[in-house]
C-alpha cells in the first residue's frame, strides 16, 4: 500500500502528527486572524506537514488521509471563526458551503492539496 523510498513509513506516528498539526493549524489561523491576516491554507498544510514529518517515509494512503483530515479541519476552522449570521450551527454551515466566498474556497482547496502533498511524505 505504501511506496517505499528506503524508509518504511510509520502510519501511527503519521496519524498522530496529522491530528497534532491540525490542532496547531487551527490555533495558528486564530493567531494570524488576530493580526488581521487570513491564512486558511495553514490548517490544512499543517496537517500534511506534521503527518509527513512524523511518518518517516513515503505513503500515498497517509497523503489521502491527510487530505481528508485537512478537509474537516478547514471546514471546522472556517465555521468556528466565521459562522453564518442567519444560523451559526455547523449543520447549517455544511448545507450552505456554496455560499462561501471564492477566496475561502480556493484557500481551503490549496490547504487540502498541501495536506496531501506533504502528508504523503518524501
Amino acid at each position: 500500500m505504501s511506496e517505499s523510498t528506503g524508509n518504511s513509513p510509520n502510519p501511527v506516528r503519521g496519524v498522530i502528527g496529522a491530528v497534532a498539526g491540525g490542532v496547531l493549524g487551527v490555533i495558528g489561523f486564530g493567531l494570524l486572524l488576530r493580526l488581521g491576516l487570513y491564512g486558511m491554507v495553514l490548517p490544512g498544510a499543517m496537517v500534511g506537514w506534521a503527518c509527513g514529518a512524523q511518518s518517516g517515509g513515503r505513503s500515498v494512503p497517509l497523503g489521502i488521509f491527510s487530505a481528508m483530515l485537512a478537509t474537516a479541519t478547514c471546514l471546522y476552522t472556517e465555521w468556528h471563526f466565521f459562522p453564518f449570521v442567519a444560523d451559526d450551527s455547523f449543520s447549517y454551515f455544511l448545507s450552505h458551503l456554496n455560499d462561501l466566498q471564492l477566496r475561502t474556497t480556493l484557500s481551503m482547496a490549496a490547504g487540502i492539496f498541501a495536506a496531501f502533498w506533504f502528508g504523503k511524505g518524501r
